[in-house]
C-alpha cells in the first residue's frame, strides 16, 4: 500500500518573504509521494491493459500467427537462482505485489480453489518461496499438513515468519532442498503446488516429474506459471511492460536489476502451453487442463497422478 505523506498545514512565502496560507486547492502533499502515486496508478492501468481479454486477444488471434511450442532458451543454473532470490528475499512480496498491482494475490487464491482441498489431505508446495501459497491454503483449510520445499533459506526464512504470524507453523513444514530431488516419500501427497518456480529449475521436466512422484495415485498437481508474451498488440504491450519497466523498477527498489532481467528472460524463454501441457501428461498426469489468467500471460495447469 502506498501511502500519501502529509504533515502540518504547510506556509507559502512570497518573494518579498511574506508569509501566507496556500491558495484554495493547493496541496498539501508532499510532491514525489504524490509524483509516485501517479505513477503507480499508470502502471496499474497499462499492466491491466495489457492483461485485458475480451477484445485485444480475440482479435490478435485473428491477425496474426500463434507462437505455437517453444523450448527453453537456456536454463538457469542454481547457484544463479539461489543467488538472485537471497538477495532480495526482504523485498520480494512488496515489489510482487506492487508490480502486478496486486493481482498475483488473485492468482494464488485461484489455485487453492482449483485443487479441491479436503479435511485431512497432505499438501506439499513446491519451490513454495516465502510461503504465499502455503498460507492460502491455510486460511481455507487449517486441518491439514503442510510441506513447504524451497532451495533459498533466505525465502524460507521470510516464509517462516509469516506462516508464525497466523499460527500456521504447527501444521507447516518447511525443508531447504532441490525441487529436482525432493526429500519425500513416493506418493505421500494429495496435493502438490508449484508457483512461479519451474522456468526457475535447471530442469524443468524433472520438476515435474517429482511432483508427479510425491502425489498419491489420484492427487493433483498444479503449477502457476508464466507464459510467453502472445503475438498481437497486448502482448506488444505487456513485452514492453516485461522487459523494460520491470527490470528496472525492481532493481531500484530492491538493488538487484539481475534477478528481475532474469524474470524478463526466463518467461520469454519458458513453455508455451501446448509444450506444458504435453510434458505433464509425459510424467504421468492426466486429465490436464490450462486455465488461462488475464489475457494468458500466466495459466494454472491442473493436472491427476495416475
Amino acid at each position: 500500500m502506498l501511502y500519501l505523506i502529509q504533515g502540518p498545514r504547510p506556509q507559502f512565502y512570497s518573494d518579498s518573504g511574506t508569509v501566507h496560507a496556500p491558495l484554495k486547492g493547493q496541496s498539501r502533499t508532499l510532491g514525489l509521494p504524490k509524483l509516485l502515486l501517479k505513477f503507480y496508478l499508470l502502471m496499474t492501468v497499462v499492466l491491466r491493459l495489457a492483461m485485458w481479454p475480451p477484445w485485444v486477444v480475440p482479435l490478435a488471434s485473428i491477425l496474426t500467427v500463434p507462437v505455437g511450442h517453444r523450448t527453453m532458451l537456456s536454463m538457469p543454473r542454481k547457484q544463479d537462482i539461489v543467488s538472485h532470490f537471497s538477495a532480495i528475499a526482504r523485498r520480494y512480496d512488496f515489489v510482487n505485489h506492487l508490480l502486478s498491482a496486486n493481482i498475483d494475490r488473485s492468482w494464488r487464491r485461484r489455485l487453492v480453489r482449483l485443487s479441491g482441498i479436503r479435511p485431512g489431505q497432505r499438501v506439499v508446495d513446491i519451490c513454495t518461496g516465502t510461503c504465499d501459497i502455503l498460507l492460502g491454503f491455510y486460511r481455507v483449510r487449517r486441518d491439514c499438513e503442510y510441506v513447504g520445499v524451497d532451495v533459498t533459506q533466505a525465502m524460507l526464512d521470510i516464509g517462516e515468519e509469516k506462516l508464525r504470524s497466523v499460527g500456521a507453523l504447527a501444521q507447516t513444514r518447511l525443508i531447504l532442498a532441490d525441487a529436482l530431488d525432493l526429500p519425500l516419500d513416493s506418493r505421500s501427497f494429495d496435493i502438490a503446488a508449484m508457483g512461479f518456480g519451474l522456468r526457475n529449475l535447471e530442469d524443468p521436466l524433472r520438476g515435474i516429474e517429482e511432483m508427479a512422484r510425491v502425489l498419491k495415485p489420484g492427487g493433483r498437481a498444479l503449477i502457476l506459471e508464466f507464459s510467453p508474451t502472445q503475438p498481437g498488440l497486448s502482448g506488444r504491450l505487456y513485452s514492453w511492460y516485461l522487459n523494460g519497466l520491470i527490470p528496472k523498477l525492481g532493481g531500484i527498489i530492491t538493488g538487484s536489476t539481475l534477478a528481475y532481467e532474469h524474470l524478463s528472460q526466463s518467461i520469454q524463454g519458458f513453455f508455451a502451453p501446448e509444450a506444458m501441457l504435453a510434458a505433464m501428461k509425459e510424467k504421468g498426469l492426466k486429465e490436464i487442463r490450462a486455465v488461462p489468467l488475464f489475457g494468458k500471460i500466466a495459466y494454472i495447469y491442473v493436472g491427476i497422478k495416475e
